[in-house]
């Protein structure tokens, strides 16, 4: 048989992890109950395998990004127990994911927060999901999706870029009295700047096939996604309006891989600008979460023709930190 080139393989899959059931939503410090959706909760898969010049595996990962606050360790344990089964070829060890920190999404565990959000015989009789219940729901699909992009992996190249896109901004107040608060007014007399740093950075990773068509690309964007502020119906925030906003520009094949970059406290809305911001998107006929979109995908086709210049088919991956 032929030798199998070397070069790096990219396989991709999404699924959608939106709950079919009314369920308990995580995000603020009071139990809701979701009573519809706004737009789907989805999870994004993307699996990478490096073959050396002999043509034997260098390395390899599985990376899944999910519409969720918050990954719980046990929900990671689980997937990995499923794809152990089901990929003989692949480490399940090297299976990483990740959310989005959408504050409109559901519980995945049951038992925790010291029963606060317990439900209500009530609730249950009215066919509420469980955090466990919604935990295995969310880990079948995800590992199925898992299994999918495993399976489709493909020849391809993949390449880096670095933008701008203001998005999040720091939302601690600080008063002439020296103390600070999270989301204090600013207008008002005692308001002296917001606390810290804020951080713009676009940090983009293009995948492309062997015809340099791009496939994917992972959108790292230090802000939460948090322009949903409660509310009962379940969201991926402002990333579902980046999704639609490159679908529209770059086809609905290309895949979004989203991160949520180290942000601390960096927010997804100017609390001494608030208002004018608003305005502007009133005035440009879109919501403040599609001017978002905008931006980002504005960010995508700036860096996407110096992006398609650099693409490399056969990288060595390196553990190394930047410095």
């Amino acid at each position: 048989d032929e030798a199998t080139p070397p070069g790096l393989r990219v396989g991709w899959a999404t699924t959608n992890i939106t709950p079919d059931k009314p369920v308990v939503m995580l995000g603020f410090r009071h139990k809701r109950i979701s009573t519809g959706v706004r737009d789907p909760i989805t999870a994004t898969v993307l699996a990478l395998e490096s073959l050396g010049p002999d043509g034997k595996v260098a390395d390899q990962a599985i990376m899944v990004s999910c519409d969720l606050i918050m990954i719980r360790r046990s929900i990671q344990d689980s997937v990995k127990k499923i794809i152990k089964d089901r990929l003989a070829d692949f480490d399940s060890d090297k299976l990483f994911l990740s959310a989005t920190c959408t504050h409109q999404s559901a519980l995945t565990k049951s038992g925790v927060y010291k029963g606060a959000f317990r439900l209500t015989p009530a609730e249950r009789a009215r066919g509420v999901m469980t955090g466990d219940e919604y935990g295995k729901f969310l880990v079948d699909r995800v590992a199925e999706a898992v299994v999918k992009a495993w399976k489709q992996r493909k020849p391809g190249g993949h390449s880096w870029a670095l933008d701008q896109a203001v998005v999040g901004f720091n939302r601690r107040s600080v008063y002439f009295d020296g103390k600070a608060k999270v989301h204090g007014p600013v207008n008002t007399p005692e308001f002296d700047c917001v606390e810290g740093v804020e951080d713009h950075g676009l940090s983009l990773l293009f995948f492309w096939d062997k015809d340099k068509t791009l496939t994917g690309l992972v959108i790292n964007v230090p802000a939460q996604a948090q322009v949903g502020q409660g509310g009962n119906l379940i969201s991926a925030d402002y990333w579902d309006d980046v999704r639609k906003e490159i679908a529209a520009r770059h086809g609905k094949d290309v895949f979004i891989f989203p991160q949520c970059g180290a942000s601390g406290d960096i927010f997804p809305e100017c609390m001494y600008r608030r208002r004018a911001e608003a305005a502007m998107a009133k005035r440009k006929g879109i919501t403040w979460r599609q001017e978002i979109g905008r931006r980002i995908a504005d960010g995508v086709d700036r860096s996407l023709p110096v992006a398609r210049k650099d693409i490399d088919f056969n990288p060595v991956f390196k553990h190394t930190v930047a410095r």
